[in-house]
Order: C-alpha cells, then sequence, then structure tokens
C-alpha cells in the first residue's frame, strides 16, 4: 500500500505566507499580494515609432509620383498648351497612376514590406521612361522656348532623380526595423 506525500500544513488548504498587507497568514479571499498590480505607464501599448527616414522616403515618392502628371500640366501651363493633347484617356491614365502609386505610398507608410518592393518594381519603369525622354530631350530637344524649356528640362531632371533617391530612402538601416516590426 502506497501513503501519500507529507503535508507539512496538515488539513488546512490555505497556506501561510508573508504579504506586506496583512503579516504572517494566508492572504484574504480574493485578493493576491504578489504580484503588485501594474501601474499605468506599464499597462500601455505602444506600437513601434515611425523612423524619420520612411517620412521622407513616403515624401519622395509622392513627389516621385507627382512629378509625372504635375510636371506635365505646369510644363503645358508654362507653354500656353495646356489645353492641347490631353485627352480624357491621358487625364485617366496619370490619374490611375498616381493612385496607384498613393497606395503604394500610404502602404509603404504603415509598413506593408511588399509596397516598398511594389514600388522599387514601379521605379525601375519609371526611370526607364525618364531615362529616354531624356535621351530624345537631349538628341531632338524639347521644343519648347523660354520659361517652358526651363520648367521641361526641371521636370526631367525631377523625374529622373526622384525615383532613385525614393528608392534609396526605402532601404536605408534605419527603416529596416520598422518594416521587421510591422511583420508583412
Amino acid at each position: 500500500m502506497t501513503r501519500p506525500p507529507f503535508d507539512p500544513y496538515g488539513q488546512n488548504p490555505l497556506r501561510p505566507v508573508d504579504h506586506p498587507a496583512g503579516g504572517r497568514g494566508p492572504h484574504p479571499p480574493g485578493a493576491m499580494p504578489y504580484p503588485a498590480p501594474m501601474n499605468p505607464v506599464q499597462t500601455t501599448v505602444t506600437g513601434a515609432g515611425r523612423p524619420g527616414a520612411v517620412v521622407v522616403a513616403f515624401v519622395l515618392w509622392l513627389l516621385a509620383s507627382l512629378t509625372w502628371p504635375v510636371g506635365t500640366l505646369a510644363r503645358d501651363l508654362v507653354a500656353g498648351e495646356a489645353d492641347a493633347g490631353w485627352s480624357a484617356f491621358d487625364l485617366f491614365l496619370m490619374l490611375c497612376f498616381v493612385v496607384l502609386v498613393l497606395w503604394g505610398a500610404l502602404s509603404f507608410l504603415f509598413g506593408r514590406h511588399a509596397a516598398r518592393v511594389a514600388l522599387c518594381g514601379g521605379a525601375f519603369l519609371a526611370e526607364a521612361l525618364a531615362v529616354v525622354h531624356l535621351v530624345v530631350a537631349v538628341r531632338d530637344g524639347t521644343g519648347y522656348t523660354g520659361a517652358a524649356l526651363v520648367v521641361g528640362w526641371l521636370v526631367l531632371v525631377l523625374r529622373v532623380v526622384l525615383p532613385p533617391l525614393a528608392v534609396t530612402a526605402s532601404f536605408v538601416p534605419a527603416t529596416r526595423g520598422y518594416f521587421a516590426a510591422s511583420g508583412s
């Protein structure tokens, strides 16, 4: 036959403990002496802070996307040709382009790694188009004079410079932890 294990407290189910408020003895029913309740600072849940590099990259993505429709419109307005050559389909395509990049940039801002990669793929295509436009403008000229020529060249240079800057800002080491913490 087996004997039950030795119980130093006998038949008493309440074991004595040392707690600060009541001295030695069992703790009062419903009150747990340890651990002490957490203060409000300990119970506040905070998300990971967004690094400044992510905000800078977001702004660069917005500027890179807006150089296409806004830059073209500004060049045409300065040249006095704002009503010429803009079909409804052109406006629709530019609006779709801006909405897609804005969607990607907002997803990027909220920490989606896939948006970061997709924006970089889109930047590669936009950069290829911008370089082709720049080469054609250098070879054949822009066809504009005066202020429209200056605005046209400024737009071309911004289209070539902003996407690589946005890609670089998206992958600086300061952004790594932010995208890793988001989990997607």
